[in-house]
């Protein structure tokens, strides 16, 4: 179950970071740029002056001053889009990343566009990575497909899936 796995790396990331200077279930600003520098790569001296005040501002939605995890599913959903799954992964962070959007490849290879999950392939990721040794039958199976299908196309992409993964985490996240 591969999926839990970078689920898991992913919250446990988040939640290294998280509280070290308040809150332990959000990210201050400096705990963000932390993060964001070692987890990612992405140090503040490599951003155009006040692009990372930017970055921060827009993921703080409620404009507290701290970046919850629903706030910082965005920011992983862009990384996901883009990250490579070949490479091996330097971070903790990374390399959940990596495994959720390797799940995603390597379903959506089975049959079909590579670059969409079918109605077969989703239950197939579903059975094997969430549902385990619990049969998941044909019209629970049916019914989360339609939930996972936002525009009707009868396929899921990247971005429906990661949308599906962030209500995922969130609940887990809510459980920690």
């Amino acid at each position: 179950m591969a999926l839990l796995g970078g689920i898991f790396d992913i919250l446990g990331a988040f939640h290294h970071y998280a509280g070290k200077g308040g809150d332990p279930k959000k990210l201050n600003k400096k705990e963000v740029k932390e993060l964001l520098a070692e987890q990612l790569g992405l140090a503040e001296c490599e951003c155009p002056s006040g692009q990372m005040d930017e970055c921060l501002k827009s993921l703080d939605e409620d404009q507290d001053g701290e970046v919850d995890f629903c706030e910082f599913l965005p920011l992983l959903a862009g990384f996901t889009i883009l990250i490579e799954t070949e490479k091996e992964a330097p971070s903790t962070l990374l390399k959940g990343i990596q495994t959720i959007k390797k799940v995603f490849v390597d379903y959506a290879s089975k049959e079909g566009d590579p670059s969409t999950l079918s109605k077969h392939e989703v239950k197939l990721l579903l059975q094997e990575q969430l549902f385990g040794e619990e049969k998941l039958d044909k019209a629970k199976a049916d019914e989360h497909f339609k939930e996972l299908d936002l525009d009707g196309d009868a396929q899921v992409d990247i971005v429906e899936y990661f949308v599906f993964l962030a209500t995922l985490c969130t609940c887990i996240n809510d459980l920690l």
